[in-house]
Protein backbone atom coordinates (compact mmCIF):
# COMPACT_ATOMS: atom_id res chain seq x y z
CA UNK A 1 0.00 0.00 0.00
CA UNK A 2 2.91 2.64 0.49
CA UNK A 3 4.45 2.09 -3.31
CA UNK A 4 0.81 2.85 -4.42
CA UNK A 5 0.42 5.78 -1.99
CA UNK A 6 3.81 7.01 -3.62
CA UNK A 7 2.25 6.72 -7.59
CA UNK A 8 0.43 9.13 -9.21
CA UNK A 9 -2.31 8.39 -11.61
CA UNK A 10 -0.58 7.31 -14.32
CA UNK A 11 2.36 5.58 -13.09
CA UNK A 12 2.49 1.81 -12.93
CA UNK A 13 4.47 -0.98 -11.31
CA UNK A 14 6.41 -3.93 -12.81
CA UNK A 15 6.97 -6.31 -10.39
CA UNK A 16 8.29 -9.67 -10.24
CA UNK A 17 7.13 -12.96 -9.44
CA UNK A 18 8.49 -16.91 -8.86
CA UNK A 19 5.37 -19.26 -10.27
CA UNK A 20 4.17 -22.10 -8.90
CA UNK A 21 5.64 -25.02 -10.96
CA UNK A 22 6.39 -29.19 -10.50
CA UNK A 23 7.94 -29.49 -7.30
CA UNK A 24 10.65 -31.56 -8.32
CA UNK A 25 11.96 -28.47 -10.81
CA UNK A 26 12.08 -25.84 -7.84
CA UNK A 27 13.91 -29.23 -5.34
CA UNK A 28 16.04 -29.47 -7.68
CA UNK A 29 17.02 -25.03 -8.18
CA UNK A 30 17.50 -25.36 -4.19
CA UNK A 31 19.67 -28.52 -4.17
CA UNK A 32 21.17 -27.70 -7.30
CA UNK A 33 24.50 -29.79 -8.74
CA UNK A 34 26.64 -27.11 -8.56
CA UNK A 35 26.29 -26.14 -4.95
CA UNK A 36 25.36 -22.64 -6.00
CA UNK A 37 21.94 -22.11 -3.87
CA UNK A 38 24.22 -23.85 -1.03
CA UNK A 39 26.99 -21.14 -1.16
CA UNK A 40 24.85 -18.57 -1.33
CA UNK A 41 23.44 -19.55 2.38
CA UNK A 42 26.83 -20.51 3.52
CA UNK A 43 27.86 -16.73 2.47
CA UNK A 44 25.77 -15.81 6.20
CA UNK A 45 28.22 -17.48 7.67
CA UNK A 46 31.13 -15.89 5.63
CA UNK A 47 29.86 -12.26 6.48
CA UNK A 48 29.53 -13.20 9.92
CA UNK A 49 33.05 -14.04 10.19
CA UNK A 50 34.14 -11.23 8.79
CA UNK A 51 31.86 -8.36 9.77
CA UNK A 52 30.51 -9.59 13.15
CA UNK A 53 33.96 -11.19 14.43
CA UNK A 54 32.10 -14.89 13.94
CA UNK A 55 34.40 -17.54 14.26
CA UNK A 56 32.35 -19.98 12.69
CA UNK A 57 33.61 -23.35 10.51
CA UNK A 58 31.83 -23.01 7.91
CA UNK A 59 33.14 -27.08 6.81
CA UNK A 60 31.08 -27.37 10.28
CA UNK A 61 26.91 -26.57 8.38
CA UNK A 62 26.04 -27.72 5.55
CA UNK A 63 22.44 -26.74 3.37
CA UNK A 64 19.10 -28.16 3.49
CA UNK A 65 15.84 -26.39 1.98
CA UNK A 66 12.16 -27.48 2.26
CA UNK A 67 9.37 -26.61 -0.01
CA UNK A 68 5.54 -27.00 0.66
CA UNK A 69 3.79 -27.05 -2.37
CA UNK A 70 0.40 -26.84 -1.20
CA UNK A 71 1.45 -23.21 0.45
CA UNK A 72 3.71 -22.51 -2.14
CA UNK A 73 6.61 -21.55 0.17
CA UNK A 74 10.39 -22.65 0.45
CA UNK A 75 12.07 -22.34 3.78
CA UNK A 76 15.99 -22.96 3.57
CA UNK A 77 18.82 -23.52 6.37
CA UNK A 78 21.71 -24.24 7.60
CA UNK A 79 22.57 -27.11 9.39
CA UNK A 80 24.73 -27.66 11.99
CA UNK A 81 26.85 -31.12 11.48
CA UNK A 82 28.38 -31.83 14.98
CA UNK A 83 27.97 -30.54 18.64
CA UNK A 84 30.13 -26.85 17.93
CA UNK A 85 29.93 -23.62 19.51
CA UNK A 86 30.41 -20.45 17.96
CA UNK A 87 31.88 -16.95 19.65
CA UNK A 88 30.78 -13.80 17.85
CA UNK A 89 32.88 -11.27 18.99
CA UNK A 90 30.61 -8.03 17.95
CA UNK A 91 27.92 -9.23 20.86
CA UNK A 92 30.47 -10.89 23.28
CA UNK A 93 28.32 -13.50 23.18
CA UNK A 94 29.05 -17.59 22.25
CA UNK A 95 26.31 -19.76 20.13
CA UNK A 96 25.72 -23.69 20.70
CA UNK A 97 24.69 -25.62 18.26
CA UNK A 98 23.53 -28.87 18.82
CA UNK A 99 24.29 -31.72 16.03
CA UNK A 100 21.60 -30.90 13.05
CA UNK A 101 20.26 -28.06 14.33
CA UNK A 102 18.73 -25.72 12.01
CA UNK A 103 19.69 -22.09 10.74
CA UNK A 104 16.69 -20.72 9.51
CA UNK A 105 18.42 -18.78 6.63
CA UNK A 106 15.57 -17.84 4.24
CA UNK A 107 12.09 -17.75 2.92
CA UNK A 108 10.96 -17.67 -1.01
CA UNK A 109 7.47 -17.74 -1.99
CA UNK A 110 6.00 -19.04 -5.22
CA UNK A 111 2.58 -17.62 -6.83
CA UNK A 112 0.32 -18.70 -9.20
CA UNK A 113 -1.54 -15.88 -11.92
CA UNK A 114 -4.67 -16.01 -9.55
CA UNK A 115 -2.65 -15.02 -6.52
CA UNK A 116 -0.69 -12.40 -8.45
CA UNK A 117 -4.01 -10.98 -9.39
CA UNK A 118 -5.73 -10.98 -6.14
CA UNK A 119 -2.57 -9.35 -4.85
CA UNK A 120 -2.78 -6.77 -7.32
CA UNK A 121 -6.84 -5.92 -6.94
CA UNK A 122 -6.20 -5.79 -3.08
CA UNK A 123 -2.96 -3.61 -3.46
CA UNK A 124 -5.06 -1.11 -5.08
CA UNK A 125 -4.07 -2.09 -9.21
CA UNK A 126 -5.19 -3.56 -12.12
CA UNK A 127 -3.14 -5.95 -14.34
CA UNK A 128 -2.38 -4.53 -17.36
CA UNK A 129 -0.23 -7.12 -18.64
CA UNK A 130 1.90 -9.92 -17.48
CA UNK A 131 5.25 -10.79 -19.32
CA UNK A 132 6.39 -14.61 -19.01
CA UNK A 133 9.07 -16.54 -19.69
CA UNK A 134 9.24 -19.29 -22.44
CA UNK A 135 8.34 -21.92 -19.66
CA UNK A 136 6.35 -20.34 -17.33
CA UNK A 137 8.29 -20.41 -14.50
CA UNK A 138 8.78 -16.78 -13.79
CA UNK A 139 6.09 -13.56 -14.43
CA UNK A 140 7.26 -10.09 -14.48
CA UNK A 141 3.75 -8.11 -14.08
CA UNK A 142 2.75 -4.77 -15.17
CA UNK A 143 0.19 -3.39 -12.90
CA UNK A 144 -1.43 -0.05 -13.51
CA UNK A 145 -3.09 2.20 -10.87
Amino acid sequence: MRIRAALHSNDCLLTGFDLRKNPLIINRAYADPHGVTKRFNLNLLHRMNRELGAHSQIDKFDFYAYYDHREGEVLSYLVSTRPQKVMIEAFGQEVEFDSGELIFTEYSRKFNQQEIEKWSKESGFSIHKHFLDCKHYFCDSLWKI
